[in-house]
């Protein structure tokens, strides 16, 4: 099928001999090749996630109280040679038959696209239902849930702190851990406005947090975040020469495309 397939074409590999066709694209046409879309090498991005979880109920006179704890652990391996077998555009045509591209792109030579994250998130919570009368029930609760900041287990790591500031990435942390001030207090009530159980009214404000999977931007710390990885970029190419194969570029041109989270993401 095409996911295992790959194109050799003799003389025309984007980054060097004997090696599967990049991503051709020439509008308006579809896309071909394997490049980033398939046949190897492959993209691999596999996610495990183990989970404890628990809750205790215990009443006591007036009180209804509740606790409870979740607990899970990430385990996210990445592998993202998505530049690596290069990619060509042409913007029409006539750009195609001249052999003359809007930009070509490849993965920096050495590029390390290999990654292995790991962090975990842990919530706890408590509530109170008060029956503070007959007539009337207070809901009382707080809870607390955060994550762990990510790490790279082999300690391939960098972040760019300070866009625009930073002359190079920083070795540490892909990103600033926000999550640390996720308090969440509730409050609620139940009012039996005339004691005959006919009609009530309820309330009840809160804050609450979302703690939400980092997937795709640990993936693209593996794509193209100096000094591990990037992708060498020749843009807006139109006017010059016939693009050689396979793809060469200027120093200046070298690792000049990068990306990955904010290291101040809010999470």
């Amino acid at each position: 099928g095409p996911e295992d397939s790959a194109t050799v074409v003799p003389g025309v590999s984007f980054v060097g001999a004997n090696q599967p066709l990049g991503t051709l694209s020439v509008t308006p046409l579809s896309p071909i090749g394997g490049g980033n879309l398939a046949g190897p090498p492959r993209v691999l991005h596999l996610q495990n996630i183990y989970a404890f979880d628990d809750d205790l109920y215990y009443d006591r006179g007036k009180h209804g109280l509740k606790f409870g704890v979740l607990i899970n652990r990430y385990d996210q391996a990445v592998t993202a040679p998505v530049w690596s077998l290069g990619a060509v555009s042409y913007g029409s045509f006539t750009g195609f038959l001249k052999g003359i591209p809007d930009f070509y792109r490849a993965a920096t030579p050495g590029s390390d696209c290999n990654r292995f994250f790991v962090y975990n998130t842990l919530g706890f919570y408590a509530q109170d239902d008060w029956r503070l009368t007959p007539r009337l029930t207070l809901n009382l609760g707080l809870r607390y849930e955060f994550a762990t900041t990510p790490r790279e287990m082999n300690g391939k790591e960098y972040a760019i702190r300070n866009h625009g500031l930073d002359p190079a990435p920083t070795h540490g942390p892909v990103m600033l851990n926000k999550t640390f001030y996720n308090f969440s207090p509730r409050l609620g009530f139940a009012w039996d406005v005339f004691g005959d159980a006919k009609t009530s009214i309820h309330g009840g404000t809160g804050m609450y947090y979302d703690l939400g999977a980092y997937g795709n931007a640990l993936t693209w710390n593996a794509i193209a975040t100096p000094p591990l990885s990037s992708s060498s970029l020749a843009n807006n190419v139109s006017a010059q020469a016939v693009v050689p194969f396979p793809f060469t570029f200027s120093p200046a041109q070298i690792g000049a495309s990068i990306g990955g989270p904010d290291y101040n993401v809010t999470q």
